[in-house]
């Protein structure tokens, strides 16, 4: 007998519940669990990856959960009288092992025949996205949210003046303000405690804050901050309907409770950052001269923030927006939100700001798939529908302005990406479920990611092919990469540069993949002591000629040489290092006899790609010529469809150019005489048979005169 045999009904489970955390004094309880979990405890400012790892531990409750455990004990007026030990430890004992019961009951739905029919129509269900659109956890980090919501509610500013006798620059400071206070209250409190008798101990006080604090904090008149904290303060008569997991729970839009002496109480100010980004939609919604005008706002502000992000890594001479596609008689085919460029390879960005509507949390089917028709599909299909107008060259690209855009029309790739603005509870699984793809032999399979998913993407992968690369993979592979996030997946690349063979029929990868991720953006948002970088791909190969090369490549934008630099950071850690100690050979054997040398490789499983490289100072005519030659004679040779040569400048080793062989191979008795000379090319397995390892104590080939290990061996 399983566990979940022994398991009650959701909704008595979630009765038991909801009496338990209107007992008195429960208000304790949850702040102690807002302590414990929702803390990253270090012993100084330079929080480690393991104090983020304890974030992951499955003992621990997620923020959902304990939002739903301050909506129930908000159904009734407070209550802070503080429960004796006894009874605080039993309260504590009993809420976690309701919780576990909770979430087991939602696990069940495969129905009682137990047949397979029966499982796979519930794993295709509503019903079955209900435990993960709760339980897979946070769209964005808190910084996105508070950061975010200033760029997004500019353009309303008016309104907010009008309306709420604020502005947003205001808002933006007041609640901002909250983190610091809170800190500084929680760390009194601890230290309070140290004289405080067991009988009184509890972390609440630490939580509590009042008008003054955010005053003295800010400068902002005390009217105005009333003004705000009133905005988000919760009301007892709005959580009536609250009756099981899925329904509205007002203090996660209202997350301030209000205390009858005039201070609040905020239990978890992430809550308060998401309210922030998304309660002021329905303030709108609700003003009739207004909602129109706020829903073209919040189309713009996510086409501006996908634009300005992209921008930031492909600069601003390859990034479009709004872009009319045309036919030959001027009608409007289609329109991209974002367009870019990168040599022969476009992204397609479509945007949306749509919401998961309540009814589908609930995992009602016709809600689930209309909210992801509007939200994903139809961005989707507007990137492939006008990806396929592109490639028609007798339609032309206009700008806002009216003038035609001019792009390489000569397209290798294209990449559709469906972006979202809100959070979208368990977008992953939703769009692996649930999307509908066309196959195209140019445009690529979906991305598809929400914008703060977009901006950890842009922030960490800031250069083309880095971003590119990843993105390839992630489409490449699509269902046999599995996580929660996408931030999960993004994190083990980072780490091991993800790369599945046709062996893996799948990767799964837990959360806490995503902890050294996590630790590098909460670093840079200025909450952490110091600024971490991931360690991995961005960080192993700094001031190798590896690095170097992928730098030239994105530098050149040269579609001859940007397909080599997708294929180069597909390598192993092993062939990197093959290959920049095989460059730096011929570079010292270059530069002691100012003579051409060249090295030729063969890269991947089953001689994927083969690359060769001349270490030259040839006039360019001549350089050309020579590595064009020794190419086409190589590929031949090898009987590869994709072959890659670049020349190299003899004392930076910087690229001076290159060329790409990427067709099919065929016989040829001219190409074959031609190849008599030439011995079997060696593969990749045999490398270090190519040329023999110089030995400690044989003279360094730098031409020094000194022994290699006294000169060259260690630099």
């Amino acid at each position: 007998m399983s566990v979940l045999d022994n398991t009650r009904d959701e909704k008595a489970i979630f009765d038991d519940l909801e009496a338990l955390c209107q007992q008195p004094g429960y208000a304790h309880i949850i702040a102690y669990f807002c302590f414990r979990d929702n803390s990253i405890f270090s012993d100084s400012k330079q929080a480690t990856k393991d104090a983020i790892l304890e974030k992951y531990n499955q003992n621990k409750l997620i923020r959902n959960e304990i939002s739903l455990l301050i909506g129930l004990m908000c159904k009734k007026t407070l209550n802070l009288e503080l429960p004796e030990p006894k009874k605080f430890q039993e309260l504590v004992s009993q809420t976690e092992l309701l919780l576990k019961e909770l979430h087991l009951s939602m696990m069940i739905g495969t129905g009682d025949s137990g047949s397979i029919e029966e499982f796979l129509k519930y794993m295709n269900s509503g019903e079955m996205l209900r435990e993960p659109i709760f339980y897979t956890g946070d769209s964005a980090y808190h910084f996105q949210y508070r950061d975010f919501s200033k760029f997004k509610y500019s353009y309303d500013n008016d309104w907010f003046i009008l309306n709420k006798e604020y502005s947003v620059e205001q808002l933006y400071k007041v609640i901002s303000s909250i983190e610091g206070i809170q800190t500084e209250k929680i760390n009194e409190t601890l230290k309070d405690l140290q004289k405080e008798k067991l009988n009184n101990y509890t972390i609440l006080p630490g939580y509590i804050f009042s008008i003054q604090d955010i005053s003295y904090k800010t400068g902002i008149d005390a009217k105005t901050i009333e003004n705000i904290i009133n905005s988000f303060s919760f009301s007892k008569e709005s959580n009536d309907k609250f009756e099981c997991i899925n329904d509205f729970n007002a203090t996660n839009a209202y997350p301030i409770l209000p205390l009858e002496n005039g201070e609040f109480l905020l239990l978890q100010y992430y809550s308060l950052l998401e309210a922030l980004y998304e309660t002021p939609f329905f303030w709108f919604n609700q003003d009739p001269k207004y909602k129109n005008k706020a829903m073209e706002h919040r189309g713009k502000f996510t086409e501006d923030f996908s634009y300005e992000r992209l921008r930031h890594v492909f600069g601003e001479k390859n990034v479009f927006k709004n872009i009319d596609i045309k036919d030959t008689n001027s009608n409007k085919l289609g329109e991209i939100d974002v367009l870019v460029t990168f040599g022969n390879r476009l992204i397609i960005l479509q945007a949306k700001s749509k919401k998961l509507t309540i009814s589908a949390r609930a995992g009602n089917d016709d809600a689930l798939n209309n909210d992801f028709k509007k939200a994903i599909q139809a961005s989707y299909d507007q990137a492939v529908e006008c990806g396929i107008f592109l490639l028609d060259t007798t339609n032309t690209l206009i700008l806002p302005s009216g003038e035609e855009l001019k792009i390489n029309r000569n397209i290798a790739e294209i990449y559709p990406l469906s972006i979202i603005s809100d959070h979208y509870p368990a977008l992953s699984i939703q769009a692996r479920h649930f999307l509908k793809q066309r196959q195209h032999p140019i445009i690529k399979s979906a991305f598809v990611i929400d914008i703060f998913t977009l901006d950890v993407i842009t922030e960490i992968l800031k250069t083309p092919l880095y971003f590119l690369s990843y993105i390839n993979r992630r489409v490449t592979y699509g269902d046999k990469v599995i996580s929660n996030h996408e931030l999960t997946i993004l994190s083990y690349h980072l780490k091991n540069n993800l790369y599945l063979t046709e062996e893996h029929s799948v990767l799964w990868l837990l959360d806490d993949i995503g902890a050294e991720l996590d630790l590098v953006m909460l670093s840079r948002s200025g909450g952490l002591g110091n600024e971490y970088a991931h360690s991995g791909i961005l960080t192993k190969y700094q001031g190798t000629f590896f690095d170097t090369l992928i730098k030239d490549i994105e530098n050149d934008k040269n579609p001859n040489v940007i397909d080599l630099g997708f294929k180069l950071l597909m390598l192993s850690e092993t062939s990197v290092s093959e290959l920049n100690e095989k460059v730096r050979r011929i570079c010292l054997d270059s530069m002691r006899d100012r003579k051409l040398h060249d090295l030729t490789l063969i890269f991947g499983k089953d001689n994927s790609f083969g690359l060769t490289i001349h270490c030259t100072d040839a006039p360019d005519d001549e350089a050309m010529l020579k590595l064009n030659s020794h190419c086409e004679l190589r590929k031949y040779v090898s009987k590869l469809e994709h072959w890659f040569g670049i020349a190299v400048n003899i004392d930076s080793s910087r690229v001076r150019f290159g060329i790409n062989k990427i067709y099919k191979w065929r016989q040829s008795d001219e190409m074959d005489e031609k190849c008599r000379r030439f011995t079997k090319l060696i593969s990749q397995s045999s490398l270090g048979k190519f040329k023999r390892k110089t030995g400690r104590n044989d003279s360094c080939p730098c031409g020094s005169g000194k022994k290699y290990k006294k000169c060259c061996l260690n630099k």
